[in-house]
């Protein structure tokens, strides 16, 4: 007998003999983060006064939108509180909201992150959202609170925020708490919200993508980035089942799966295209008062967040000793793009790596799998796309005429890829080509972060301001 999920009284429940699939991007960049579409059918001609079934103002966090049905799923930081909203897929109202204060706040970067830059998940009967100021926290669809799990208040990469954010997969909900000490690899029981494995990550202090699920050889691997490696974990266990060495020292993306392979591209600085200053002329710019020893409170306000990654023992102090360990091990990283094949155990550096690439890398954005190429769009706005088996470039940094950075990463569907810059300008893209078709821009005036959801006939995209609903015709109900 065939079970579906269906709508019932506007909520999803299980329904023997039924066919019925329900409109969903249930996580961070939809189906197992790849950030494809399959059946979405969403407009071209987009802009803040094109193509507009509603527009809401909503209070900012870098968050994405999370889709179930007729329900959008986003976190938000509003007047103290950490919140959950549902919005109405139709019409853009909200539905509920449920908040809760902190007794502190983690520390963050105050202009590009926010105490809630974490996306929700959901599997039709849980929404789970992630704050690195309070843990876990669990509502059913109609934002009834379910159950909460406590964390502590996360130090995560150099204080720039948390980035990662919680997936749902068998049951559990697994999220990646790569901090500056203390990291782990945590998946709880969706029902209850009770730990069923954690898995220490001592060697992974600054990573904020997202895991994903690879599954190959008749298991589930969840797949974690981290810095200098990727790693397979069983996810009935959080046992360690593979790692490849050699990539960036703090990685922003989230790994993506096509075909059947895995495929990961981050930069970083350090390297030789943004060299880390040497001991001596650190201590000659910022040792004030001549002792040997660099104080965060002699640092720049602006850079004393990102310097704590240095200071091991958390003493405010970085001495040469902290210096040399954080350069050593920023001498292992690699900026590069790598394609894994499956079946590898243990370390499959040697063994399972079928290419790398190193130009085009982005810095935030992720890389993007569509109809067997991967796409990738560095900052400055230069998007490159090569053959997923080969490595081979089709095109290399084009520019799209949408310069700046980018944070939000790129998603697919209908044969399109749409990009959006930091600055608010977002590009489509035909997909494949010897050179990108770009068939539409739009400046929205307003900073996008946000990874734009793809579900039926629409884009829904969140900007620093608003959230839209972009399509050709009214949401189906």
């Amino acid at each position: 007998m065939l079970v579906a999920l269906t709508l019932f009284c506007g909520l999803a429940v299980l329904v023997p003999g039924a066919e019925v699939s329900v409109p969903s991007w249930p996580q961070f960049r939809g189906p197992n983060c790849s950030g494809v579409a399959a059946h979405a059918t969403p407009p071209v001609k987009i802009g803040p006064t094109n193509c507009v079934l509603w527009c809401m103002d909503v209070p900012w966090s870098p968050s994405s939108p999370c889709i179930w049905g007729e329900r959008i799923f986003v976190t938000t930081f509003s007047e103290g509180q950490l919140q959950t909203r549902c919005y109405d897929r139709h019409t853009g109202m909200l539905r509920w909201s449920s908040g809760l204060k902190p007794e502190q706040l983690e520390a963050f970067n105050q202009t590009e992150n926010n105490p809630a830059a974490p996306t929700p998940a959901t599997d039709g009967r849980h929404v789970v959202s992630y704050f690195g100021s309070f843990g876990l926290i669990c509502h059913d669809p109609e934002g009834r609170e379910l159950w909460r799990h406590r964390l502590p208040v996360a130090m995560s990469g150099c204080g720039f925020g948390s980035g990662t954010s919680p997936i749902i997969e068998s049951q559990l909900v697994i999220l990646d708490r790569d901090q500056d000490q203390n990291s782990s690899l945590l998946a709880v029981d969706v029902a209850t919200g009770k730990t069923a494995w954690e898995t220490p990550r001592p060697d992974a202090t600054g990573s904020f993508g997202t895991p994903i699920i690879w599954n190959h050889d008749d298991a589930d691997d969840v797949v974690v980035p981290g810095c200098l490696r990727l790693k397979g974990y069983d996810v009935k266990t959080g046992k360690e089942r593979w790692r490849a060495e050699g990539v960036a020292a703090f990685t922003c993306p989230t790994p993506v799966v096509g075909d059947g392979w895995l495929y990961f591209a981050a930069w970083s600085p350090g390297k030789a295209d943004a060299p880390w200053p040497s001991w001596d002329s650190s201590l000659e710019k910022l040792d004030k008062n001549k002792d040997g020893i660099v104080s965060l409170d002699e640092l720049p306000e602006s850079d004393r967040n990102a310097m704590t990654a240095i200071d091991v023992d958390h003493d405010g102090k970085i001495t040469k000793a902290e210096w040399d360990i954080f350069m050593a091990r920023n001498a292992k990283a690699r900026n590069v793009m790598v394609a894994l094949k499956p079946g590898g155990r243990g370390d499959i550096t040697q063994t399972h790596v079928a290419w790398e690439f190193t130009r085009g890398l982005p810095y935030v954005a992720s890389p993007l799998f569509y109809q067997g190429r991967v796409y990738t769009v560095k900052d400055g706005g230069m998007l490159s796309s090569l053959d997923a088996k080969t490595g081979k470039p089709y095109y290399l940094q084009e520019r799209l005429e949408a310069s700046g950075n980018y944070y939000a990463s790129p998603v697919a569907a209908d044969g399109r890829i749409y990009l959006a810059s930091l600055a608010g300008k977002v590009t489509v893209v035909k997909a494949g080509g010897d050179q990108p078709e770009i068939l539409h821009q739009a400046d929205f005036g307003d900073r996008i972060l946000a990874t734009p959801a793809l579900v039926g006939d629409a884009l829904y995209l969140r900007t620093q301001k608003k959230l839209y609903a972009l399509g050709d015709k009214p949401v189906a109900q």
